[in-house]
């Protein structure tokens, strides 16, 4: 059985890719008769090394902008519609030999089998039209990068047309229901790896990042900062300044720089903030944190909230997060109102960090929750069942 996954990007990294790496990883090593083909402008060396994965390159502008240093949005903005279209007809040249074509968020190419939804970018800017700031609503209407993923929904959920539609939670499936009237579709979470994602007790890892055995430590990764809850981070950090002693804020993701130092100057907080920028070996991070908190405005699913509680890390997700199906308030996490943020994780943090619950249970419980629920072998096997029925082969025990 042949299945190809189509998604601009992979060496540069983000949440689509990490999925696509994380289920090509799995099928390479537990489906003996699958022939995995990957479509996409630049590759990861671990893929471009790996017998078992075939990857085709389709040219796009992502080499000049990255060589001229150009800001991501540009880079995005040229890379993107260059890559779809060259995808689009490469795909429609060959198509016998690629088998079941994933596109993977929608905005890949225009002709596919399935389209998995990692967002749904009509959601968002209908939201930021509504309720942003003044600039955030004038952007939201002229921004041409919004108008050209908008237009890709569009053209990827029309009625006629025979491609399967999947979201990555039960929240977008919501949104792809109200916003692209998608009357059919289905879910496939994304996943964690928690053989690599679990609780690392190694002390040392403490002092790598400059923490001592006394601080607490909150934990912010994100590659944006505003529809990630960044500035209302700081804000409730300034607040529990008076009510709890040694709190640190550890920050990952790349684009943050700016953002970052201005809230360090605005409430004060330079010297409890830690800012590591983007980072690889992201599990080192959670083994270090009493709690990961990332107040997302929104969020189709949520990976860095599964891979902390895989980690034991108690975690705190909005109720606008794909995640919050998972979380059980107290239980094995934290689940939050986005009506009323600051006070919602003023709250919160302050039970967590001052030693008022019993976080190691809560970890636990986070972890125990995804290994039932969404470990990669289970999510790569939906992943292949679908791909069968779509190519309607019975299913049959292909295992390894």
């Amino acid at each position: 059985m042949k299945i190809t996954f189509v998604c601009r990007g992979m060496r540069e990294g983000g949440g689509i890719q990490r999925v696509i790496d994380e289920i090509a990883r799995k099928v390479i090593d537990n489906y003996d008769n699958v022939n995995l083909t990957i479509i996409s402008d630049n590759f990861s060396d671990y893929m471009t090394n790996e017998k078992g994965i075939n990857t085709v390159k389709i040219p796009s502008s992502a080499g000049l902008t990255k060589a001229m240093k150009a800001p991501r949005y540009l880079h995005v903005l040229l890379a993107q519609p260059i890559f779809l279209v060259l995808a689009t007809l490469y795909i429609m040249f060959n198509r016998k030999q690629l088998g079941t074509v994933y596109n993977h968020g929608a905005g890949q190419c225009l002709v596919q089998d399935i389209v998995i939804f990692h967002s749904c970018h009509h959601a968002w800017v209908t939201t930021k039209r509504k309720t942003g700031k003044k600039v955030d609503k004038i952007i939201a209407y002229l921004s041409p990068f919004d108008w050209f993923i908008m237009a890709c929904e569009k053209i990827n959920t029309i009625k006629n047309r025979k491609q399967k539609i999947v979201a990555v939670s039960d929240y977008t499936k919501g949104q792809l229901s109200k916003y692209l009237k998608v009357s059919k579709s289905s879910v496939i979470n994304n996943g964690v790896d928690v053989a690599r994602f679990r609780k690392n007790a190694d002390s040392k890892l403490r002092l790598k990042y400059n923490l001592t055995a006394e601080d607490k430590v909150i934990l912010f990764v994100a590659n944006e900062w505003k529809r990630k809850g960044l500035e209302n981070v700081f804000a409730t950090l300034a607040n529990l300044q008076n009510e709890i002693k040694n709190i640190k804020l550890l920050i990952a993701g790349r684009n943050l720089n700016n953002a970052v130092h201005n809230f360090k100057e605005k409430y004060n907080l330079s010297n409890e903030v830690i800012f590591l920028g983007e980072q690889k070996n992201i599990e080192e991070l959670y083994a270090v944190s009493d709690v990961l908190c990332v107040p997302s405005e929104e969020d189709a699913f949520g990976l860095v909230f599964a891979e902390a509680m895989s980690s034991e890390v108690p975690t705190i997700v909005t109720d606008k997060c794909g995640m919050a199906k998972y979380i059980e308030h107290g239980v094995n996490g934290f689940l939050i109102s986005t009506d009323d943020v600051s006070k919602n994780l003023f709250i919160n943090l302050k039970d967590i960090l001052s030693g008022n619950l019993n976080n190691s249970l809560i970890g636990l419980n986070g972890r125990n929750t995804v290994i039932n629920n969404l470990s990669w072998e289970e999510i790569t096997s939906q992943y292949v069942k679908v791909a069968l029925e779509r190519n309607i082969i019975p299913i049959v025990s292909d295992v390894k």
